[in-house]
């Protein structure tokens, strides 16, 4: 559990997060996740490497394939 997390688990407030931020919490019992009404948000999806050549072919057809699958799901 991350810093932020413990200190919302343990009365110190609220925080925005995403759904997978914190499932296993949520499976868990120890955070409630309620989305907020009527907001459209969106979160930046990166990929971390130790540098730029890390990334392997595999990992940049991977990459692409997801960017290619969420700019789809824009539309719909």
């Amino acid at each position: 559990m991350t810093v932020l997390k413990a200190m919302v688990a343990e009365g110190g407030g609220v925080s925005i997060l995403t759904p997978v931020d914190v499932f296993s919490e949520v499976r868990a019992k120890s955070l409630l996740f309620k989305p907020i009404a009527g907001a459209r948000l969106f979160e930046l999806l990166s990929v971390a490497a130790r540098d730029a050549k890390a990334l392997n072919p595999t990992t940049r057809d991977y990459v692409r394939i997801i960017a290619l699958t969420l700019d789809g799901l824009k539309g719909a």
